[in-house]
């Protein structure tokens, strides 16, 4: 991995929090080290529920998405971006309570790779969901008025 840079680690904390996907499912990043976030959901909504009255897949697919990103965001170098190539979720129970809390860790990162392993906890600390993604780590290519 690249030498972390907290303060860009915080910079695309941001960014992501500020997404207008996240923002719709109150998905928070809160805590980010170097190949590391914690991500937090809000379950006690309506909107959240499937029709059995427990937190709907989507929605704990999508906090493992955020986490598994972020971790690998926190590897990469001003100019380079990551896109999900993979992700897998596994359920383990029913979410109860007020919110869910996905934590994400590198498990390896290459040049042009990063896998990432996540776990998905209730306010109870109950495993609800076990997910992976594999990212590409690619350099963006600046725009300018011309292209």
């Amino acid at each position: 991995m690249n030498d972390f840079q907290p303060e860009w680690a915080r910079r695309e904390m941001q960014a992501m929090n500020d997404t207008p996907y996240a923002r719709h499912l109150g998905i928070h990043i809160t805590d980010v080290a170097e190949g590391y976030a914690r991500v937090i959901m809000p379950i006690a909504v309506p909107h959240f529920s499937n029709r059995f009255g427990v937190v709907h897949g989507g929605g704990i697919c999508s906090i493992i998405d955020v986490a598994a990103s972020m971790a690998v965001r926190t590897t990469v170098l001003p100019g380079q971006r990551t896109a999900t190539i993979g992700l897998s979720v596994d359920f383990m129970a029913g979410a109860k309570g007020d919110k869910v809390v996905a934590e994400g860790r590198i498990t390896r990162r290459g040049a042009s790779l990063g896998f990432v392993d996540v776990m998905v906890r209730d306010d109870d600390g109950t495993p609800v969901a076990k997910g992976g993604g594999t990212f590409m780590i690619f350099r963006m290519e600046e725009k300018t008025p011309a292209n």
